[in-house]
């Protein structure tokens, strides 16, 4: 029986006010340069403050598209899947798929191929009558081979690590009645460590179980192995898209936030951290929208270019459009006359959530709205 058929140190950053203290008190009355860099220091590490990036080997935030925000840069390339909320109401922060041909697929570039791993995402689904997978890039062909993190629907949640030419398996399942198929926002995060087969499945931060089920899989003697011709995948089964010989598609019908990988085993504190972590602290205030909206802005999410125009083409007519980043800093201060018009973003302007704002002649803002580049 394949795993496919199965029925039954701390990383994030130290206290901001240290790091500005030291700098500042040492170099304040002699290099203004050097005290704004510190400044810039201080609120970069504040709002990075839960985001743990120790062995963090792909990370896709989906703040306006699939890319890898990871030093891998593995980004994912989106079949039918669409933006929406994610958990904080933001929107074009999260992806959506229909349960009829939406994925997204990330490759598999050796940099993902790790065998002591952690796997945390967010998800979001109601639907308990079918399997769903929701990250996996396993397959059975001639073995078994990759991780799978899923939901089946005689069983409940299903995370499994699989040992290659063997058919070993290991999975780590939960109880039909703790699925999280609510349509509400979870966690989930589960930890393999190679050398000693130790698997765990937490949901919401929470431990939920060890390895419930096994298959020629010997702890310490087998391993967590990956076949290359099968990609990372959100969405789908990997082996669909890779072999004739498969068992479906196994299309999720849900959502998708926030997806980690690591290539080292996070501990429970870490996983609650991950948990509790507000990734909203480190965008503007994107809701705080009382200023009168004078501007039309679009297409929003951008792919480079901003179109505006001013719903009202009388009085003033010279303008200045200011773009800034979710550590506050300008990325673009632009000039512009006219009731129309449009702005190139250049390649300072990275990928991500911005806030974009219109002040006239006086530095009055007019005009304040939230802009995703992708």
């Amino acid at each position: 029986m394949t795993l496919g058929e199965y029925c039954v140190k701390d990383s994030y950053a130290p206290p901001p006010s240290v790091i500005f203290v030291c700098i500042t008190s040492v170099y304040i009355m002699k290099h203004k340069y050097i005290f704004t860099t510190a400044f810039l220091v201080f609120f970069s590490f504040s709002v990075n403050a839960q985001l743990i990036r120790d062995g963090l080997i792909g990370y896709w935030p989906f703040t306006g598209n699939a890319n890898d925000s990871s030093v891998n840069t593995n980004n994912g390339k989106v079949v039918g899947a669409t933006l929406t909320n994610d958990r904080f109401g933001l929107q074009d922060a999260a992806y959506s798929f229909d349960g009829d041909g939406d994925y997204i697929d990330c490759g598999n570039d050796h940099s993902l191929l790790t065998s002591t791993n952690t796997t945390c995402f967010w998800f979001s689904y109601t639907d308990t009558s079918k399997i769903q997978m929701f990250v996996n890039n396993s397959n059975s062909n001639n073995g078994e081979w990759g991780a799978q993190y899923y939901h089946r629907d005689n069983v409940g949640l299903v995370a499994g690590v699989n040992a290659g030419s063997n058919e070993g398996w290991l999975a780590a399942v939960t109880t039909k009645n703790h699925r999280m198929a609510d349509g509400k926002w979870h966690m989930w995060a589960s930890t393999f460590y190679g050398k000693t087969g130790e698997f765990k499945l937490y949901l919401d931060g929470e431990f939920v179980t060890n390895t419930t089920a096994r298959n020629n899989f010997t702890d310490g003697r087998d391993s967590l192995k990956h076949d290359k011709q099968n990609h990372w995948v959100f969405g789908v089964h990997s082996q669909y898209l890779s072999s004739t010989t498969n068992l479906g598609p196994r299309y999720m019908e849900g959502r998708l936030d926030d997806v980690m990988l690591f290539d080292r085993v996070l501990s429970s504190d870490e996983i609650m951290k991950l948990y509790k972590w507000d990734k909203t602290a480190s965008i503007p205030d994107f809701t705080n929208l009382n200023t009168p909206q004078q501007f039309e802005i679009y297409p929003n999410p951008t792919n480079g270019v901003i179109h505006w125009k001013k719903k009202d083409a009388t009085g003033q007519d010279q303008f200045t459009i200011v773009l800034t980043n979710a550590l506050g800093q300008k990325v673009v201060s632009d000039h512009v006359e006219g009731f129309t018009g449009q702005l190139v973003l250049g390649d300072q302007v990275m990928p991500g959530m911005y806030i974009l704002q219109v002040l006239d002649n006086k530095g009055v803002e007019v005009h304040r709205t939230r802009v995703v580049r992708r």
